[in-house]
C-alpha cells in the first residue's frame, strides 16, 4: 500500500512540502474539484514542474481537464500518471478516444 496526496490548483507547494517525506505520490488537480468536465487550469503544469525539481524521486500525477489538445503539455510537465475522464467518457467514440490517448502517452 502507498500513501498519496491530492493537491488542489490553489494550493502552494510550500503548503505541503513538510508532508513530502511521508508520502509516496502527489496527484495534482488541474481543475477545481467537484464538477465533472471542468476547465483545465494550465498554471498547474508549472506547479508540477516546480514540485519535480524539488522532489524528483516522488511519483506525480495529474487529474482533471486533460484532453488530447493539452496532452503534450501535460506530458512535458513530467508527470508519471495521467488521469482522464470526460475526454474519453463524453466522446462519441470512447474506445477510439482511449486509443488516441494511449498512442500519445506510450
Amino acid at each position: 500500500m502507498q500513501v498519496g496526496l491530492a493537491v488542489n490548483p490553489g494550493t502552494r507547494l510550500d503548503e505541503f512540502q513538510n508532508l513530502v517525506e511521508s508520502i509516496d505520490m502527489v496527484l495534482f488537480m488541474a481543475v477545481i474539484p467537484g464538477y465533472y468536465g471542468s476547465k483545465f487550469i494550465p498554471s498547474v503544469l508549472d506547479k508540477i514542474k516546480g514540485f519535480r525539481r524539488r522532489n524528483p524521486q516522488k511519483i506525480t500525477g495529474i487529474d482533471g481537464g486533460v484532453k488530447l489538445s493539452n496532452l503534450n503539455d501535460v506530458k512535458e510537465s513530467g508527470v508519471d500518471m495521467i488521469c482522464v475522464g470526460s475526454a474519453i467518457m463524453e466522446s462519441p467514440e470512447p474506445a477510439k478516444a482511449f486509443e488516441e490517448f494511449r498512442k500519445i502517452t506510450d
